[in-house]
Parts: C-alpha cells; structure tokens; sequence
C-alpha cells in the first residue's frame, strides 16, 4: 500500500502490530519520571503561536521576523500580479 505520509489508518487490519506498539508504550510510560530540572512556563505553550514552538521569553525578535516574512511575500505576491496583469 502507497501512503508515505501515512494518512490512512490501518490499524484495523493490523491488531497484532497495534496490540505490540501499545504493550511497548505502556512498558515505556511505566519507566518515565516527570520532569523535575525546570518550572513548565505555561508562556510557551505552542497553541499561542500557531502550534510551533518558538522562543517566546522575547517573541519580539520573532513577531519582526514574521512581520518581514508577511511583507516580503506581499511583494512577491504583488509582483506576481503585475507580471500576470500586464499581458
């Protein structure tokens, strides 16, 4: 089956691999330990920047970034425009 980005679920027709992945995760969740080195900063939680993770201490540095993203896209997209427009 063709589905490199797999967005088919086929789970239903492979329980015995869906029964070994989740005796493995189960194993693999009984050996991990909370995170105790750092407070969680609910600041940077990704739902508040387009789910990526990004700096956000300073996100100005980051909201420049975009802003000259968005600017040099307008003008391509202008660009683009003018060049289809003028035929």
């Amino acid at each position: 089956m063709e589905d490199p980005c797999e967005t088919r679920d086929v789970a239903s027709q492979h329980p015995d691999i869906v029964a070994s992945l989740k005796s493995k995760l189960e194993y693999w969740e009984t050996k991990t330990v909370p995170q105790l080195n750092t407070v969680v900063d609910p600041e940077c939680d990704p739902r508040r920047f387009g789910l990526a993770w990004v700096p956000w201490k300073d996100v100005q540095p980051f909201n420049n970034i975009l802003e000259s993203s968005n600017r040099q896209i307008a003008y391509q997209m202008h660009h683009v425009q003018t060049v289809f427009s003028s035929d």
